[in-house]
């Protein structure tokens, strides 16, 4: 029986070099990446990133196999080179791409699917940014002292304790007793990491 893992990775030219057009071997270096400002809507092959799937042995960590894209497609080319193989995949690490759990819902059912813990903390992070962001709506923005205070917790409720300053730290007290709809939302967000 084995257990894989799925990771859609950035091809990349290099360190700090993106390619962004030719073939496998050529292609164009634009140097330095910078920041993208864009709008997340917008997809990436328009900025230039192409992704690469891998697959990963869990028990060697030797990469099985990788091929470019990152969907459905992808995944089942991998599924028909394993053909009846694919049946003794016991447990599959993705991170929450829907392409990726559609391929192996239908190509492997009986497979465990775990989700990467990194994109579920994520998505604890956005909760607890929402529950945040709840809170300071209901006291009127910036424009009450109450409010300001809720704007400047935002890093206090994102950040792992252990990586907080001593600030941030005073204000997460601060946040027990004065709210406790943001705390449990911290709180629950931490358990999800302890996991």
């Amino acid at each position: 029986m084995t257990d894989i893992h799925l990771d859609a990775s950035v091809w990349r030219a290099g360190c700090g070099q993106t390619r962004t057009s030719g073939s496998e071997g050529g292609g164009e270096e634009t140097g330095p990446r910078k920041r993208d400002t864009a709008p997340r809507r917008r997809p990436l092959h328009r900025r230039g990133q192409r992704y690469l799937t891998s697959v990963v042995d869990h028990a060697s960590g030797a990469i099985v196999w990788c091929s470019p894209g990152r969907n459905a497609q992808t995944l089942q080319a991998f599924f028909s080179e394993l053909g009846e193989r694919r049946h003794s995949v016991r447990a599959v690490s993705i991170d929450m791409s829907g392409g990726y759990e559609k391929a192996i819902r239908g190509c492997i059912p009986d497979a465990e699917v775990c989700f990467d813990p990194f994109h579920v903390v994520r998505l604890a992070q956005r909760a607890v940014d929402e529950v945040r962001r709840d809170e300071w709506n209901a006291h009127d923005r910036s424009h009450t002292p109450k409010g300001r205070w809720i704007k400047g917790t935002r890093w206090s409720l994102l950040k792992s304790p252990d990586k907080q300053s001593i600030p941030q730290l005073a204000l997460l007290g601060e946040v027990q007793h004065a709210n406790k709809a943001m705390f449990r939302a911290f709180l629950l967000k931490e358990e999800l990491r302890v996991l």
